[in-house]
């Protein structure tokens, strides 16, 4: 994991109203804002240039920033509309849920703390779980089974709260709801089953990573 110290290159894209990861052109906004970074004589505006040159019906806004650990590369960029019913531009300021990509910056973090030596990934989750969260788990899990390394590759067989009717219905009822770590860890013991036994099988699960 030696590569995971060099890496201070922070990449955060939105593409509006879509995900990222819907929208095929954004491998070349990539690839040619990167690029760009190297070559001296590309200029701020250039690189809006190329943002406004991938907006579309489907992509009708962008926001892009880009941060080296350093600071010797920082820069910003958006185009296009922010909210389509209002049609007002977007802004580099502007704020926007990033939902799962959440879980690079926690697997990240684990392996940073990996590289510290503050924890092992073949550690059970149970070395590293608060008490109020160990009880909830454990009646449904052997947490001394379950490693940090399942949880982040999605094998340790966590049941995904967000399956769970409970959980959408009160987003959409209550939007201004927020969830805590110890609901959301109780929510999906109590409204689903294991899905299998650790590292035996992939299932996508965001309690995993609710855990982490």
């Amino acid at each position: 994991m030696k590569f995971l110290a060099s890496l201070q290159t922070l990449l955060v894209i939105q593409i509006y109203p879509i995900s990222i990861f819907q929208t095929k052109p954004i491998k070349l906004l990539l690839s040619i804002i990167l690029i760009g970074f190297y070559v001296s004589s590309v200029k701020a505006q250039n690189l809006d240039q190329v943002l406004r040159s991938e907006l579309s019906s489907t992509n009708p806004g962008i926001l892009f920033s880009i941060e080296s650990g350093d600071k010797q590369i920082s820069w910003s960029g958006a185009a296009g509309i922010n909210d389509l019913s209002f049609g007002d531009s977007l802004q580099v300021s502007r704020t926007f849920r990033i939902a799962s990509v959440t879980k690079t910056y926690v697997a990240a973090a684990v392996l940073r703390l990996m590289e510290k030596k503050v924890l092992c990934m073949e550690d059970p989750i149970s070395k590293h779980l608060s008490p109020t969260h160990a009880a909830i788990l454990a009646q449904d899990y052997d947490l001394e089974q379950i490693t940090i390394e399942q949880i982040l590759r999605h094998s340790a067989g966590f049941f995904d709260h967000t399956h769970a009717p409970e959980f959408f219905d009160t987003i959409f009822s209550t939007p201004s709801h927020e969830w805590t770590r110890t609901a959301q860890i109780q929510l999906g013991v109590e409204k689903g089953e294991r899905i299998s036994t650790p590292g035996t099988q992939f299932s996508y699960s965001d309690m995993g990573y609710v855990i982490l």
